[in-house]
């Protein structure tokens, strides 16, 4: 019996990209500016990806942890400091226990 392929998540979400990328469905979707909830792991590849595209504005970072250090020079909000109706979820990766989440204003 042949063993499946053991990959992470990281490495299935990096595949993914490869294949569909990211800033290419916002592009064909009319979407030029977004934030994304979550600075964890998830949320620091889709910054990078958005930020790497050139084109699509990065406007912050929603997430509950006021302390976040983000890798990159973009703004950390918190969530409670945020009028969810300024923002929809355009596309959302659901992790198990954890959503994370491309969102447009």
């Amino acid at each position: 019996m042949i063993e499946p392929e053991k990959v992470s998540f990281m490495e299935k979400l990096t595949r993914w990209d490869a294949r569909f990328n990211l800033a290419d469905i916002l592009r064909k979707n009319g979407i030029r500016t977004v934030a994304i909830y979550g600075g964890g792991r998830i949320g620091r590849f889709l910054a990078k990806r958005i930020l790497q595209s050139g084109d699509i504005q990065l406007k912050c970072i929603i997430d509950r942890n006021r302390e976040l250090q983000f890798p990159f020079d973009v703004p950390v909000v918190h969530l409670d400091d945020i009028q969810p109706s300024s923002y929809r979820a355009v596309n959302t990766f659901h992790l198990g226990y954890k959503n994370q989440s491309v969102c447009m204003r």
